[in-house]
């Protein structure tokens, strides 16, 4: 299975200008989220020290996220099938990979982070096989998906449309979601979307992370996410 890291919207890639339009829409709540979630792990792990972290599909922003809530590692090490957009860090490495096959032995960083990921494996089996890359080359770990029992689902930016059978989702999420109406995908974009994307339950989330303590990111009282957290 292909690792691919769609945006917290599904996104392929596609115009920078309808990029811009989704990511305006939805930014203020990826930013309070994520901003969130940062300080959540800090409790969570009690204490501001990350030592060697390994972020799996993820970006600079989370780094810097870490950074500016005065968290510290002491090198910062992403994980991604694209090289990056903009310059590194002085303490971060980037390495192009397939996270399925982590180049790493065990145990090999003191924490892992996954954030809004897993979901994007395509099939529960390839959602295993992340899970045990990540529990095996980190000490502890931090791994984050959204929950697929919440009314919203966060990469079509639509109510109750992904708990329609794939057939129909399929018929309807390009003129029946904000993702749809706003990114204009073809027919193709779509499939690829749809074939990437497995929100899981809770229940599933225990199964992949055994080890974890299983946490609930709430919006509105509703449970928005799910967070498997485990101390090194």
């Amino acid at each position: 299975m292909k690792f691919i890291e769609l945006d917290d919207f599904g996104r392929l890639p596609q115009s920078p200008l309808r990029a811009m339009t989704i990511n305006s829409l939805y930014a203020p709540f990826h930013s309070y989220f994520r901003s969130k979630r940062i300080r959540e792990l800090a409790e969570a792990l009690s204490t501001h020290d990350l030592g060697s972290v390994l972020d799996v599909g993820g970006s600079l922003h989370f780094y810097e996220l870490i950074i500016s809530n005065r968290m510290h590692c002491r090198s910062y090490t992403i994980v991604n099938l694209h090289l990056p957009e903009e310059a590194l860090k002085p303490c971060v490495r980037w390495v192009v990979s397939n996270a399925l096959k982590l180049p790493y032995r065990d145990k090999a960083f003191d924490f892992v982070i996954c954030n809004s990921v897993i979901e994007h494996m395509g099939d529960y089996e390839s959602q295993q096989a992340l899970a045990a890359e990540l529990r095996r080359v980190g000490k502890g770990y931090y791994v984050q998906t959204p929950n697929f029992w919440f009314p919203v689902e966060p990469h079509f930016l639509t109510c109750f449309l992904h708990w329609l059978p794939k057939r129909l989702l399929a018929k309807l999420v390009r003129w029946c979601s904000v993702w749809g109406l706003v990114m204009k995908p073809n027919r193709s974009s779509i499939d690829s979307v749809l074939k990437e994307i497995k929100l899981l339950r809770k229940g599933q989330m225990a199964d992949l992370f055994p080890d974890a303590k299983l946490g609930v990111e709430r919006c509105f009282g509703l449970a928005k996410s799910f967070v498997a957290i485990k101390p090194r």
